[in-house]
């Protein structure tokens, strides 16, 4: 076997440029042709990994051999692959070059069900562990004893003992069908010891939560002798009134139970953070010491138009969507709607009851066409789903059946 600097033809093998990490190697060969090329092209590859990639390597070797040692035989083979495969795709580098001895017990322990822990997983079955072993401690040191016979000062029960940690999120539903729930939406309706649930998401998704549910109470309009012969506006004044006591009762509920140790979920219907008042409520549990997770559900402001074979964006017809809401504060219609644009559509949201002010204003005050194409879509993706189309000017139709 022959190797000639700078002479290619009559080499048997070449030299390759190569960077190591532990047990990473990258080998970098031009086949001769460009050696310098060659170091410049390993510089850049090295210079673009990862951080802590090596350490990454060492850990997933170690990981592996724990795997490969607990489930043993070809015949899990495929199984092993596969389960390590999600555990590389999923875990970020970073977590993957600091996985730890009990970090490790812990993603193992989930290859029984062919179930990857998240890094966030872990660590919270870590602080968990390690808030019974430290309640255990402080227990026991309260236990005396006294001529040989042990007393307790506390009864020991395995509610003492099991100390769970708070957990408070804001899960999005989506737009009604269960089978749109996201998978962590899903596992978290299951997982809940209390569900706190919009009154418009339908019972199909709500009866997935295997905890206590409470569910919003219907919102009334309520009267005083002044406003029974007041305007339209102060009526509307009322009901919002009523409403934002409703939200009230609702955030209430939500931060009951985590003061308790207990994990509750939050449900919204759509994307809590698309008109869903969603970034209020984050606001108000942060206030209230708790810092809320968030999951995010398919908003009907995307899924409504798919549902009724519309798409939202179209090359050469429209290159913009707007999202936009019928009803503000009070029950007003909203004033912020945009100006007509050939290649703009526009998403209302919660809009079928006040169709008939939209297309007037739309026409009146924003230069919109009376036949610009239009479509009412109600309880998108729920049994009772209703799409008619229209044009701007028949909006106001569509509202009467």
């Amino acid at each position: 076997v022959c190797f000639i600097a700078d002479v290619p033809p009559q080499c048997d093998f070449y030299f390759c440029s190569t960077h190591r990490d532990q047990s990473l190697q990258v080998a970098v060969s031009t086949s001769g042709k460009g050696p310098k090329l060659a170091n410049l092209v390993r510089r850049h590859i090295a210079d673009h990994l990862p951080n802590r990639v090596g350490d990454a390597i060492e850990q997933v070797g170690i990981l592996r051999a724990k795997l490969r040692k607990m489930a043993p035989g070809p015949e899990v083979g495929p199984k092993r692959m596969g389960w390590m495969s999600r555990v590389c795709e999923q875990w970020r580098m970073e977590d993957l070059a600091t996985l730890e001895e009990k970090s490790m017990e812990i993603v193992l322990s989930g290859f029984k069900d062919n179930v990857v822990y998240s890094d966030d997983q872990v660590q919270a079955k870590i602080a968990d562990a390690e808030s019974t072993e430290a309640e255990t401690e402080k227990i026991e040191s309260k236990v005396t004893t006294a001529a040989g016979d042990l007393t307790a000062e506390h009864t020991i029960t395995k509610d003492t003992l099991v100390k769970k940690t708070p957990r408070l999120v804001l899960v999005g539903a989506g737009p009604g069908d269960p089978e749109l729930l996201t998978l962590k939406a899903a596992r978290l309706l299951e997982e809940a010891d209390l569900v706190v649930a919009d009154r418009l998401i339908p019972m199909e998704v709500i009866d997935l939560a295997k905890g206590e549910v409470r569910i919003a109470p219907k919102k009334r309009t309520v009267l005083t002798v002044e406003q029974k012969s007041s305007t339209a506006d102060q009526e509307t004044l009322s009901t919002a009134t009523t409403s934002d006591n409703i939200q009230d009762q609702l955030n209430e509920w939500c931060l009951q139970d985590p003061r308790e140790g207990k994990t509750v979920v939050r449900l919204k219907q759509g994307d809590p953070f698309i008109f869903g008042r969603g970034a209020e409520e984050i606001l108000f549990f942060r206030e209230h010491g708790f810092d809320a997770e968030m999951v995010l559900g398919i908003s009907s402001a995307l899924s409504a138009a798919l549902s009724a074979n519309v798409p939202l964006t179209h090359r050469g017809s429209s290159n913009q969507v707007v999202i936009t809401t019928a009803q503000v504060k009070g029950g007003r219609l909203s004033d912020n709607f945009p100006i007509y644009d050939a290649q703009k559509t526009v998403v209302v949201l919660m809009g079928v009851g006040k169709a008939k002010e939209i297309s007037d204003m739309m026409q009146t005050d924003l230069s919109w066409l009376a036949n610009v194409p239009a479509v009412i879509v109600e309880n998108a993706h729920c049994a009772n789903e209703r799409a008619m189309d229209a044009t701007l000017s028949t909006l106001a139709d569509c509202e009467k059946y």
